[in-house]
């Protein structure tokens, strides 16, 4: 078996700086990317384990999707706009919900999720994949 590049490695090879955030007073920043709005000092990470303070800017973690799966519409919440269509689902790693029964933790703490899960995508894939 190969060996197992750490979570934490593979994340900040694939991170840039985010939007949703602003600089404040010591290095620190506010992310907005959730309803926590974290104050994140430098060195730090937010609640969801995936964006993080480097020297005063907000990194995000970009280009890749940890899940991704086509389905009929009828499986999700929206399933009366277009039925018999199908629905492309993706996402990332972090979450900053900290539920009990989630069956997903490997996916939502990303400190500890198998990183041979990740694959790497763009944008113009992604939607390429939607359209097929």
């Amino acid at each position: 078996m190969g060996a197992v590049t750490a979570l934490v490695d593979v994340l900040r090879r694939l991170a840039r700086e985010g939007e949703l955030y602003e600089r404040l007073s010591a290095g620190r920043v506010r992310c907005h990317a959730c309803g926590h709005r974290c104050l994140i000092p430098p060195g730090q990470r937010g609640v969801c384990k995936v964006r993080w303070n480097e020297d005063g800017r907000l990194m995000v973690p970009a280009g890749y999707v940890a899940g991704l799966q086509l389905d009929p519409v009828e499986k999700k919440p929206f399933f009366h706009a277009y039925p018999g269509a199908r629905a492309l689902s993706f996402g990332m790693l972090g979450c900053d919900y900290h539920c009990g029964y989630c069956i997903l933790i490997r996916r939502r703490a990303g400190r500890d999720a198998d990183s041979r899960r990740r694959r790497s995508i763009s944008a113009r894939r992604a939607n390429h994949l939607r359209v097929r």
